[in-house]
């Protein structure tokens, strides 16, 4: 079968997509519930998702979405992965949404402020997924929405322990390049200025912003010359990775949601900056640049180019914030200092064995670092020996 269903106690009803077939059909109800949910980026559209469970799915994980209607009404959901992992000394059964090392944004969509919708996903996956730990991340920890989804879960008498994931930085736009340049550190300011100035005396170095899916072949050229390629991580690491990253930006090319800033040198392409437009916000999810066109500060250089034509007065005038994704990586911080923490939450499930873990790593564990952290690094070296023999 493609669907389970469920009645909640309300009006509600959940229902659960088990191939992506039936969630490939989804995409009107679905992206309409985007353009009416309070929370939602990126990776909570319909193409993203879609991308994601061809990318990533596979006999170790399974995919599904938790869908939440009120009569023909779609009003909350859950891209939701199922694994077998050992996890807190076990094999456990653990329920994640939709993310990894490819994503850092995750979260359940939601069409109001409305426990009874909350409650309706998580009373399906205690009957119907029948999990011992939801491994929930990245979450943004300054979320109304989290907010509601933690105090829903306490309620049910489940156990929540708290890592911190990432601290992202994002930068509020002003209404100018030059009010954003005062902004910014005065030494820093002063690089800015004086990068820019090198390039645009280069007759032969051109920027643009890509809006057609024309960017594909030299973010692929550039991906495979820059360092991120060494390290693989960069958007053209793999062919799993590539499709991914492809299909979304021919997604995003055909919703007018792509910009991708491309710097050129005597016609190459030298570096990228893929980003996407939701709401007010432009979110840059990768960047690049061929190693041997470094000498041009790239980073610097592109990134100006890309945030002044945000405040040009053209058709994106209506974006007020730059979202730099990721981690707090220091070339961020020169543009912001402002970061929005996103955590990792583990919730176990009313089992013996899920809260006697939950117990050990999340409160006597905590309590030996605290006071001799001498004990849990011997204990942590005895667990290692025993495990050898």
């Amino acid at each position: 079968m493609n669907t389970r269903t469920a009645t909640a106690a309300s009006s509600l009803r959940v229902e659960e997509i088990t191939t992506l077939d039936r969630f490939e059909a989804l995409a009107s109800p679905w992206d309409d519930l985007c353009r009416r949910a309070l929370e939602c980026h990126p990776m909570l559209t319909h193409a993203w998702l879609c991308a994601w469970w061809k990318a990533f799915s596979n006999d170790d994980l399974r995919c599904s979405v938790l869908l939440v209607w009120e009569g023909e009404l779609l009003v909350g959901a859950a891209p939701i992965t199922l694994r077998r992992e050992r996890a807190f000394g076990k094999m456990r059964r653990i329920v994640s949404l939709f993310a990894n090392a490819w994503v850092d944004r995750a979260h359940v969509l939601l069409a109001r402020d409305s426990a009874d919708i909350v409650d309706a996903l998580l009373t399906h996956l205690e009957s119907h997924v029948r999990f011992e730990i939801l491994d929930l991340f990245p979450l943004d920890a300054s979320s109304p929405q989290t907010a509601l989804l933690l105090e829903r879960v306490r309620r049910r008498g489940w156990k929540v322990g708290v890592d911190a994931h990432l601290q992202s930085p994002y930068l509020r736009l002003p209404d100018t390049w030059e009010h954003l340049l005062e902004g910014l550190s005065s030494s820093f300011r002063q690089t800015v200025r004086r990068k820019i100035r090198k390039v645009e005396s280069m007759p032969e170095v051109t920027m643009k912003i890509v809006k057609d899916e024309s960017c594909i072949e030299p973010i692929v050229t550039i991906s495979r010359e820059s360092w991120q390629h060494e390290e693989g991580t960069s958007m053209a690491s793999s062919e799993q990775i590539l499709t991914f990253y492809t299909t979304i930006i021919k997604a995003a090319a055909r919703d007018g949601t792509l910009r991708c800033a491309l710097m050129e040198v005597g016609g190459e392409p030298a570096a990228f900056e893929f980003n996407l437009v939701h709401r007010n916000t432009l979110h840059n999810f990768k960047l690049g640049f061929r190693k041997r066109f470094s000498e041009l500060s790239t980073g610097i250089v592109l990134k100006s180019y890309a945030l002044q034509q945000l405040m040009d007065g053209g058709s994106d005038s209506h974006i007020t914030e730059y979202d730099f994704m990721g981690t707090a990586e220091p070339y961020k911080l020169n543009w912001s200092k402002s970061v929005r923490s996103h955590n990792r939450y583990y919730i176990f499930a009313r089992q013996w064995h899920a809260l006697l873990a939950h117990w050990l790593a999340f409160r006597v564990k905590p309590w030996l670092q605290a006071r001799a952290p001498g004990v849990a690094a011997s204990l942590k070296t005895l667990k290692n020996r025993l495990a050898q023999r």
